[in-house]
């Protein structure tokens, strides 16, 4: 199944926190606030990949570390970074505060080599690849619950002001569709242990 162009289950929704230092999503029943029960509301476990138990299945630290033939997401990125410290590398951290800070012209830039030792990867490819990321993570745990999937999103949104919301909303439409879009073509490899490599394949 094509994630991308796949029909849409009306009776849920997934919301999303895109959070600045944690993310995490939840399927929720499309029905009126004042009628939701509390099982109609379905956390899904974004943090957990094969051969890895999280701090907590529910947060995904919001950190990408790019290595010469990794990408690290979650819990994994931030303790390479730690480890990495030393030697002046940084993760590419809070992907949220990066929208509500950057212009959209911003996102296409190439990233220092303290982030990117690569060269080969801009904000948006680092953005799109970690919601890529948390989205098979949903989709498979949504499997596992028997719950449906895909179905339509919610994302809360970046804190932007009047001047730059038109062009972030239209940004942030775009990673998540370009995120289904490498889902697609990418698979469980996104969750693939010791990261996703080569680099290579990996740019939009």
């Amino acid at each position: 199944m094509q994630l991308l162009t796949a029909s849409r289950d009306p009776n849920w929704i997934a919301c999303i926190d895109f959070g600045t230092a944690l993310s995490k999503l939840a399927i929720v029943k499309a029905v009126d606030r004042s009628d939701l029960q509390s099982d109609d509301i379905k956390p899904l476990a974004v943090a957990i990949r094969p051969g890895f138990r999280p701090r907590n299945p529910y947060l995904l630290p919001s950190v990408i570390f790019v290595s010469n033939d990794s990408v690290l997401f979650g819990q994994d990125a931030e303790e390479a970074a730690l480890r990495a410290e030393r030697t002046g590398r940084q993760a590419f951290a809070s992907p949220k505060q990066y929208l509500s800070t950057h212009d959209a012209d911003e996102l296409d830039q190439l990233l220092p080599q303290e982030i990117d030792p690569t060269t080969r990867f801009t904000a948006r490819d680092l953005l799109k690849l970690f919601l890529a990321h948390m989205l098979e993570r949903a989709g498979h745990d949504a499997t596992q619950q028997g719950l449906p999937w895909p179905i339509s999103l919610r994302i809360a949104r970046p804190a932007w002001d009047r001047e730059r919301a038109h062009g972030g909303e239209n940004a942030l439409k775009g990673l998540v569709r370009d995120a289904f879009g490498l889902i697609d073509k990418l698979g469980s490899a996104l969750a693939s242990k010791g990261g996703l490599r080569p680099c290579a394949r990996v740019r939009p």
